[in-house]
């Protein structure tokens, strides 16, 4: 079990390459069936609709660009949590974030790809649908308190950097706040209710940015208060 353990975890160091090259090889594919100076969908509004269209070069490559600048920062703040106390719960939660990211990315590229195609696709609905998914994953991850302090993944807050305690107490909250939000977007996705989509990702991030904030004050207040006892 333990050698299957650490096979699955190897192998998410290469979800983010996997990833890059099914984008890449999808927009190659794509490019020859798309019509030179055709105008391929790329934004949908609130509405569900399109509202925003570009050149195939830049529908079919910005995309993957974005997403391999991302995945190269992501990397070299990896790079840094390896070497730093308790590597393996933080380089989990990185990995975590990184594939997740990349998965949902090339998600969406795929969606924008077979849209340019011709087909016709729910976009909105299934967009909504796959950040509550990611949501949800990340969520549940950080809710389990898979991570220890770091500089770059997780919650940080002034206080949650200051206590291994109120960093865990802060992470596993806004874990259970990200699992709410998922559940959201998932049920706006279900209904199709882009209004509802849009409500949950403003008002989930402002509970959770000013709550996460909040929550670690306190919990770091009430450490130093018991020290001091």
């Amino acid at each position: 079990m333990e050698k299957v353990k650490q096979a699955l975890l190897k192998s998410t160091n290469y979800i983010d390459v996997l990833v890059l090259v099914a984008m890449l090889a999808l927009s190659l594919w794509a490019w020859p069936q798309i019509a030179a100076d055709a105008r391929v969908p790329i934004h949908w509004g609130i509405s569900g609709q399109v509202d925003g269209w570009a050149d195939k070069s830049i529908a079919l490559f910005v995309l993957p660009g974005i997403t391999l600048f991302v995945d190269f920062v992501c990397r070299i703040a990896l790079s840094t949590i390896d070497d730093a106390k308790g590597e393996n719960k933080s380089k989990g939660l990185a990995m975590a974030c990184i594939g997740g990211t990349m998965i949902f990315l090339g998600a969406v590229h795929a969606l924008i790809v077979f849209t340019g195609l011709g087909h016709a696709l729910p976009v909105a609905q299934l967009i909504s649908g796959g950040i509550g998914i990611l949501f949800l994953f990340l969520g549940t991850f950080m809710a389990m308190g898979k991570s220890e302090r770091n500089p770059y993944f997780g919650v940080r807050t002034p206080w949650s950097m200051q206590s291994d305690e109120v960093w865990n107490k802060t992470n596993r909250w806004s874990g259970f706040m990200m699992m709410g939000m998922g559940v959201a977007l998932l049920l706006s996705a279900a209904l199709n209710n882009m209004i509802l989509m849009a409500g949950t990702v403003l008002a989930g991030t402002a509970i959770l940015v000013f709550g996460s904030y909040f929550y670690s004050y306190k919990a770091r207040k009430e450490e130093l208060a018991r020290s001091s006892k």
